[in-house]
């Protein structure tokens, strides 16, 4: 369940990388869906924590096919709004891992 669904918001970050506008612009296109992948697909995160940290071992492994596009998609928008200007001033794609 959690593959088919993740599979269309997946594409979706490959997508949005792919088009000529600003970081900025990304970014809140981005967070604009995840809101409406929250409204359509309510049990979505509850089910990415639960794979996460349920007990067996190959739990992790199967939300990984979510976890990590969406990862590289926040490493690569991060990127693109990085300017040379900044450079001493560089954000994490992950602010918190436990």
């Amino acid at each position: 369940m959690l593959a088919r669904d993740a599979a269309t918001e997946v594409a979706n970050l490959e997508y949005l990388l792919a088009q000529p506008i600003a970081p900025t612009a990304k970014l809140r296109l981005h967070i604009a869906g995840i809101i409406r992948a929250y409204h359509q697909f309510p049990y979505m995160n509850r089910l990415i924590h639960y794979l996460l940290h349920e007990s067996s071992a190959e739990a992790p492994t199967r939300c990984r096919s979510f976890c990590r596009p969406l990862l590289d998609f926040h490493r690569r928008l991060l990127a693109e709004g990085v300017r040379p200007a900044s450079s001493d001033h560089r954000s994490g794609a992950v602010l918190y891992q436990p």
